[in-house]
């Protein structure tokens, strides 16, 4: 299963957000654009979200040592 660490930039709020998949980065966008992990997280402030960067990693672990 691949694991990947991306980088999304929403030119609304001018900001970045790093996180962390198992799905595919297309998926993750429009549930991170749709508000799907709830109206407290970062990233529900925008719904204009698009890809910056993503690095595709070794396994899972690898993937969060290079978020943080």
């Amino acid at each position: 299963m691949c694991c990947y660490c991306y980088i999304l930039f929403s030119p609304s709020l001018g900001k970045f957000y790093t996180g962390i998949t198992q799905e595919s980065i297309d998926s993750r966008i429009q549930k991170h654009n749709l508000q799907q992990y709830g109206n407290h997280r970062y990233t529900a402030k925008a719904s204009d979200w698009e890809l910056f960067l993503a690095i595709e990693a070794d396994d899972y672990a690898h993937a969060r040592r290079m978020e943080l």
